[in-house]
């Protein structure tokens, strides 16, 4: 509808009170009136639309939106020409785009011409709500009614720019960048060899740095979109998939998967999120194309996979052969023994590119071996332990290689201080263990590999027979050092898998660890066990001149499941689950038995379940209609735990309610109520340890099944003072066996523990007098160099060296 000046001038014309009164009319939406009130001013007829015309848009430039638009449809109802009704709809759209409604706008945009001008209206109404998954919806209605590729192209261009313009919202931007900045430090955690193919950021100015990362991925409102192909989509959250699931996947899996997708990459981020990461992980080959990788790292968090129940290696699908061989020849990964695949199109991949390259990796690998094998006959011939002998005899420096896991660090440190005390008699030692960010597991032929480079003349391994290692040969001498009662050799059926070689030694002698079951085991009863208790390390532990800085001090770990804590909180049973239940109820069972009686039944658990049997039948008068899962059939080792915990928090908490300044170091008790407000934090074995034990005046030694735990050692052999919970006579070390004063350990029950705490603490001549009693001895019977030294007269048959 063109307006001539006249018209403008005629409106111009008016009288004022008609326009004021026109406006009126307007806003009562009563137009047959407004054109009455028109004509008495003498407009004719044939210039009706056009004043009304030009009145609606000083309606739009006065901000009357409403009276704007009343006019804007009663001129489209009346319109001759229906040509003309795109422009005034368009009018109608601006009107509410003004007025800050842009779905409004839309309604009216999406009923112009499908023009490009015209659709560039109908997606700027989305900018202001950043409705962008209602744009990509609209997008496909228009192209599906635009045939012609170049005009797609261009909608799907107008599309980006969109994006582009929201994600330069500083606000959006800064959230953007902030996520990938950090993505990047979680990457270079998971699999640091993966982030150079990143673009890093620099905020140094004068460092050349490459073009900023192009707007492929958007998060608005929680919602996530991607550019994939030059054409925006909206991702659909899915599910974990149930073949993510670690109860999939059996003891020693190490996994491959393919995730080809932006979706499959979520998923596998979900699978795998997890607040309690298993301690050992085993190895995970994530498949993926990198743009959909740095896609992912602007809006969603890596940071789960930094800390979960996998060690994470990342291939790209376009050189995974390469790749492969790099980690499994060149760095001595594991091979991936299971290969997940959540739609066709990766089982194909897997045939066609996977497998072929993995089989052609395993040639390389048997091809090794076979040549390794022929080396180890000859290095290791039958009469091998002869010259181990000789060697011993002649005083000659031996080769002792351990054999230990990166992923448990109690073996790691046990390994770490025989290794030293065997390096105190000026033997050489290589600790043979998993590489620093590896997974669980050393492959076979990395083994031999050692074997023939070092050339041992001992192998000291903690809880493993040799046999389980089919490549060690008979003819070297094998120390088994048991310190638990693991499935491997308590369930060994077969005799011949011992041979003369083998070394067996337990921590204890007898004792609530179950290693003395040995001496009834069908195969290892005719065997000859030795005994080799767990020796500290003097090289570590030892005095240091500092003042002490705390009064009372427990090392240990009070780690359990989150969902036990609240068991200590004031919730009702009703709000607890099976497993809370069944805890709350041992604690108050166990309340009613002494620490020592508890010391007592947690000594016997092996051979006496009177106490095991008896809870359960309490349980269920307790609780006769709960389904609780339990039996008398349930693993020892459960009630166990719960015993350690129980034992200990007693104690403790008994130290607290009395008043003394307590300092509790290690995991798990800042979440117990009890506790939170006590604890240091973790703090690392070696030197850190050694000297918090210095400054200390009194260290406790809680170990309720052990009196002569190796924190006793580790204490005195540091020249500082130890009270240790008594538990009468030590059936696992007999005290009078290793010390001339053992009447004067310092004791506690739990009667006297406030007594001998105050004693002590205000007594500092006295706590010097006690560790002066046993720290010759001390050093004598539980260094590092006399358990090495043991070890070796015993297999050279001597009395001394």
């Amino acid at each position: 509808m063109k307006v001539g000046k006249q018209i403008f001038t005629l409106v111009d014309s008016l009288d004022p009170q008609n326009k004021e009164r026109l406006w009126e009319l307007v806003a009562d939406n009563d137009l047959e009136k407004v054109i009455e009130l028109l004509s008495g001013e003498g407009i004719c007829d044939t210039d009706l639309g056009e004043v009304l015309s030009v009145f609606a848009q000083q309606a739009l430039k006065e901000r009357r939106f409403g009276n704007a638009r009343k006019i804007l449809r009663f001129l489209i109802g009346v319109l001759e020409d229906k040509n003309e009704a795109p422009l005034l709809l368009s009018f109608i759209g601006d009107s509410y785009v003004q007025e800050g409604n842009p779905v409004k706008a839309r309604e009216y945009y999406g009923q112009l011409p499908l023009t490009f001008e015209n659709i560039q209206k109908v997606f700027s109404t989305f900018i202001p709500s950043k409705d962008l998954a209602g744009l990509l919806n609209v997008r496909d209605n228009i192209l599906s009614k635009v045939p012609d590729p170049a005009h797609v192209s261009t909608v799907h261009h107008m599309v980006n720019s969109i994006f582009i313009e929201l994600a330069e919202n500083p606000t959006i931007k800064n959230k953007t960048d902030t996520l990938y900045a950090a993505n990047l430090l979680n990457l270079k955690k998971i699999d640091p060899s993966i982030v150079k193919n990143f673009f890093t950021p620099t905020t140094d100015k004068r460092a050349f740095a490459p073009d900023p990362r192009p707007v492929k991925c958007l998060k608005i409102s929680d919602n996530i979109y991607v550019l994939e192909e030059k054409i925006w989509r909206k991702i659909q959250p899915r599910d974990p998939s149930e073949k993510l699931q670690r109860k999939n996947f059996p003891p020693g899996t190490y996994v491959a998967i393919r995730c080809a997708s932006f979706e499959q990459l979520s998923e596998f981020r979900d699978a795998l999120k997890t607040d309690h990461p298993e301690f050992f992980k085993f190895q995970c080959y994530l498949i993926t194309d990198l743009k959909t990788l740095e896609r992912f790292m602007g809006v969603e968090d890596l940071l789960p996979l930094t800390d979960c129940d996998y060690v994470i290696k990342i291939f790209t699908e376009n050189d995974l052969e390469t790749q492969l061989y790099e980690a499994l020849i060149n760095d001595g990964c594991n091979i991936p023994t299971h290969f997940v695949k959540f739609t066709e199109q990766d089982a194909i991949f897997s045939s066609k590119k996977l497998i072929p390259a993995l089989e052609k990796t395993k040639r390389i690998i048997a091809a090794d071996v076979q040549n390794q094998e022929r080396k180890l006959a000859a290095i290791f011939p039958e009469g091998y332990r002869n010259n181990v002998l000789q060697k011993i005899h002649e005083m000659k420096k031996l080769k002792i290689l351990f054999q230990t896991s990166r992923f448990t660090s109690y073996l790691q440190h046990s390994i770490r201080d025989m290794a030293e005390g065997f390096e105190n008699l000026g033997c050489r030692v290589f600790i043979e263990t998993e590489k620093k960010g590896a997974a669980l597991g050393i492959r076979g032929d990395i083994c031999r590999k050692n074997l023939i480079e070092f050339q041992p003349d001992l192998i000291f391994s903690i809880n493993h027979l040799r046999h389980e290692y089919r490549w060690i040969p008979k003819s070297i001498p094998y120390v088994t050092w048991i310190q638990d009662p693991m499935p491997n050799i308590f369930e060994l059926s077969d005799p011949t898998l011992l041979g003369k070689n083998d070394y067996i030694y337990t921590v204890t002698k007898v004792g609530p660890n179950g290693t003395d079951r040995l001496t009834e085991h069908p195969v290892f009863r005719n065997f000859k066990i030795g005994f080799l208790p767990i020796m500290f390390n003097q090289k570590i532990y030892n005095p240091l001149d500092i003042k002490p800085k705390y009064d009372v001090s427990y090392v240990s770990h009070f780690n359990m499941p989150k969902e036990y804590y609240a068991v200590y909180s004031d919730l009702p049973d009703s709000k607890l689950s099976c497993n809370q239940l069944i805890f709350r109820h041992f604690i108050h069972y166990t309340s009613f038995f002494s620490i020592y009686e508890l010391s007592r039944v947690l000594n016997n658990f092996y051979k006496d379940k009177t106490f095991w049997e008896g809870f359960i039948k309490d349980l269920f008068i307790v609780y006769p209609t709960a389904k609780l899962k339990i039996t008398s059939e349930t693993p020892v080792f459960f009630i166990q735990n719960l015993l350690h915990k129980i034992i200990k928090s007693r104690v403790l908490k008994k130290v607290i309610d009395m008043g003394f300044d307590l300092h509790l170091f290690g995991n798990g008790w800042e979440l117990h109520p009890w506790f939170k407000h006590h604890t240091k934090g973790p703090i690392k074995n070696g030197e850190a340890l050694n000297r918090l034990y210095n400054e200390t005046k009194i260290n406790l030694n809680l170990n309720p099944g052990m009196l002569l735990h190796p924190k006793f050692s580790e204490v005195i052999g540091g020249g500082n003072f130890c009270l240790t919970l008594d538990l009468g006579q030590d059936i696992c070390l007999p005290v009078e066996n290793y010390f001339h004063n053992y009447a004067s350990i310092a004791l506690f029950n739990e009667e006297d523990l406030g007594d001998k705490l105050s004693y002590f603490l205000n007594n500092p001549e006295e706590r010097r007098k006690n560790v002066h009693l046993f720290f010759t001895d001390v050093l004598e019977k539980f260094s590092s160099r006399s358990g090495a030294k043991g070890i070796l007269l015993e297999i050279a048959g001597k009395t001394k060296l």
